[in-house]
């Protein structure tokens, strides 16, 4: 079983951190490939969802055992970049 800690920040400088489970090995190439399409849709999802408070993802940064995985930064003056 694999534990990764989410930060995600938007853009009125807000975060919250999640943590996440997953019973794949962080070693398993799969767990590498459902994290990226997990990131992928929660950026789209929250972006949708947050579209009316004129709120987006600025930033997610993933750990697992207190080392930095995965660090994405949105361009806030491109809506389709990451």
């Amino acid at each position: 079983m694999t534990e990764l800690k989410m930060i995600v920040t938007d853009s009125n400088n807000k975060s919250v951190e999640q943590l996440l489970k997953n019973e794949r090995d962080f070693k398993d190439i799969q767990i590498q490939i459902e994290i990226d399409n997990y990131i992928h849709n929660y950026i789209n999802f929250f972006n949708k969802e947050n579209f009316k408070n004129n709120t987006k993802v600025k930033s997610i940064e993933m750990y697992y055992m207190d080392t930095l995985i995965r660090k994405i930064v949105t361009n806030e003056n491109d809506e389709n970049k990451l």
